[in-house]
């Protein structure tokens, strides 16, 4: 059996923090979610090409350097 956890109340973490915290389901699944976003994280990775892994950006770019 997985352990609910409770959804910390707005003194438990900093302010900054608030737009993270209501991202997360307030159903006492977190552990759920946390293991969700793995998995899409991992399929993410999984499909990202060896030419796009490859990429550099020019050496003098404006943005970058």
């Amino acid at each position: 059996m997985i352990k609910r956890i409770e959804f910390p109340s707005q003194k438990e973490y900093p302010i900054y923090a608030e737009m993270y915290m209501k991202l997360v389901k307030k159903d006492g699944s977190l552990i759920e979610q946390l293991k969700s976003s793995l998995k899409r994280t991992k399929t993410l990775i999984n499909n990202v090409s060896n030419e796009e892994l490859d990429y550099r950006y020019e050496k003098n770019n404006t943005i970058y350097g």
